[in-house]
């Protein structure tokens, strides 16, 4: 029997204050030139929080530290693709942001000031969510 199910990702909200990170997509699959937050799928025999910590490193050149979980969502992202995403927050402990892996451009975006063109709907009410309703969420202690 074979079944169908999500793949399972991680997306992470890296915020400075007021100010929150985002990566413009270089996808030949999905959404590319939109932007994100910095995350990705996560690979067999691998934690979450390793997961969450190598994406942002591959996409933005930044040290994390994953202080709770803020959500879980899902994107349907094209006929063969649904992903479950665990949401994460961080702060950056290391680095200077620089755009890799797939993403053609890191920026910080100020919240309240118009966001760019959004690749995912989930994103947009994860930034939103996150500074309107204050979510303590899930801590996490990093003994992984």
């Amino acid at each position: 029997m074979n079944y169908v199910n999500p793949q399972t990702a991680t997306a992470i909200l890296i915020t400075d204050g007021n100010k929150y990170l985002l990566g413009k997509r270089k996808s030949e699959n999905v959404k590319n030139g939109f932007w994100a937050l910095p995350g990705g799928f996560i690979e067999f025999k691998e934690d979450f929080i390793t997961a969450a910590k190598r994406e942002v490193k591959e996409e933005t050149n930044l040290d994390i530290e994953i202080d709770r979980i803020i959500n879980v969502s899902h994107n349907f992202l094209n006929e063969n693709l649904h992903s479950l995403v665990i949401v994460l927050h961080a702060r950056v402990i290391n680095g200077e942001a620089e755009a890799g892996d797939d993403i053609s451009e890191v920026k910080w975006f100020k919240y309240g000031e118009d966001m760019p063109e959004m690749a995912f709907d989930a994103d947009i009410h994860i930034i939103n969510y996150y500074y309107q309703k204050k979510p303590e969420g899930i801590k996490i202690e990093e003994t992984l």
